[in-house]
């Protein structure tokens, strides 16, 4: 399971049974948490989730 707030790596493989928290950037061959993810970057998500949501409504029409 990946938690909320991560960002995983291209090519990351998570393997079978693996969990990880919120908020972790996640890498490898098998997948590990590298570090945890910023404030600034939970922000960034947020707004690029809500602006992602905007232009979806606009386009729907």
């Amino acid at each position: 399971m990946v938690g909320r707030y991560c960002i995983v790596g291209a090519g990351a493989l998570l393997t079978e049974g693996k969990n990880f928290g919120e908020g972790r950037v996640i890498i490898g061959l098998p997948a590990k948490a590298v570090r945890e993810v910023s404030q600034e970057q939970k922000r960034f998500m947020e707004e690029k989730a809500k602006s992602y949501a905007r232009l979806a409504a606009e386009y729907r029409g």
